[in-house]
This record gives C-alpha cells, sequence and structure tokens, in this order.
C-alpha cells in the first residue's frame, strides 16, 4: 500500500487514501461497501478506479433525466443548473461528464458500519455499501456496489459516516446527515 493520507475503518472493510488520490479497500463487500461488484471479501487492499465509478453514476444520472428534457422551457435553467454542480446533461453532452471526471480525486474516505463515502475535490459526495436506512444519501432505500452521488444541495468540505447515517460539513459550514433517523435525532438536535 502507497503512502496513506487519509484511513478510515468500518465495522468489517477499510479504507485508504493515498497521498496521490488513489483509494483502496479491503474486508468484507457484502453490501458492496468496497465499491468493488463482486460480494467476496477481499482480505488485501484493492486499488478502486472510482473515477469510472463516477463517471458511470453520471451516465445514470443522466439517462434518467432524459424524460425531464422534453420540457424545453426548463431546458436553459437546468442547463445552467447542471454546469453549476459539474454534472452532465444530454444538452452539454460529454463536456461537462469529463470536467467532472477530471476533477474527480477523491480527498477524503469515511467508512460507516456497511458503507463507505468517499468526497470529491469538486465538493461532491459519493456513496457505496448498505443503503437500507438512506445512508447513501441518494434517496433510495438499496445497497449498492456503485459509488452514487448524495443528493447535497452544495459542495461539501469534509464528511463523516457512522454506523447507518452519514455527515458532510457543507461549504456553508453548516452539518447535513442523511440515514437513520435515530441517530441523526440524536446528532442533530438542536432544541
Amino acid at each position: 500500500l502507497p503512502a496513506a493520507g487519509d484511513v478510515s475503518a468500518g465495522r468489517t472493510h477499510s479504507l485508504a487514501l493515498t497521498l496521490q488520490g488513489e483509494v483502496y479497500a479491503w474486508g468484507s463487500n457484502v453490501h458492496g461497501q468496497l465499491g468493488l461488484a463482486a460480494e467476496k471479501p477481499h482480505p488485501q487492499p484493492r486499488l478502486l478506479c472510482l473515477t469510472s465509478a463516477v463517471e458511470a453514476a453520471l451516465e445514470a444520472e443522466e439517462a434518467a433525466a432524459e424524460p425531464a428534457e422534453a420540457e424545453a422551457a426548463e431546458g436553459l435553467a437546468a442547463e445552467a443548473e447542471a454546469q453549476r454542480r459539474g454534472r452532465a446533461s444530454r444538452a452539454t453532452g460529454q463536456w461537462a461528464l469529463r470536467q467532472l471526471v477530471g476533477s474527480s480525486a477523491v480527498v477524503q474516505v469515511a467508512a460507516g458500519h456497511l458503507h463507505s463515502v468517499f468526497l470529491l475535490r469538486t465538493g461532491a459526495v459519493y456513496c457505496c455499501g448498505a443503503g437500507s436506512a438512506g445512508e447513501l444519501g441518494d434517496g433510495r432505500l438499496s445497497d449498492s456496489a456503485t459509488p452514487r452521488r448524495a443528493l447535497l444541495d452544495l459542495p461539501a468540505r469534509a464528511v463523516a459516516a457512522g454506523g447507518f447515517h452519514t455527515l458532510a460539513l457543507g461549504e456553508d459550514r453548516a452539518v447535513y446527515g442523511w440515514g437513520s433517523s435515530t441517530c441523526l435525532g440524536q446528532l442533530l438536535d438542536t432544541s
């Protein structure tokens, strides 16, 4: 394993981020928490190709957005928003996709109980692994071996993963959380 700049340990898996921005993962992969398609465990650190995973996630977002593109009046506003967030859309083609993937160096990793969190240089947050409590932050309640982009409306500065929840420190210095409401209620109760 090359020199690490960040490490994190989950219940049965671990993550390491090298000084060059490469991510290594090892341990159990039953829920896809290593970001690898095969469910088998990996006792030795495996280099993850997150650029491919981010590209696949963006292509899935693009495909899901196709029906909405029929609304031409909203097209320009959606395009501006897509460019602001660095996401690809049909109208921008591959340009925005390459822009995000090209700048997608991971700057922080966090391992939760059975999920993993990756903070990109752009401030985007991607999660994979167990998602039954919403800890992946993409609006679904399902596991994913492919990192999915969390639905955070602004760039994040830092991330943390708990047992069944994820936290992000937004660029506005507010704390955002998703996942188990039991965990979040205890952590984010400001009364």
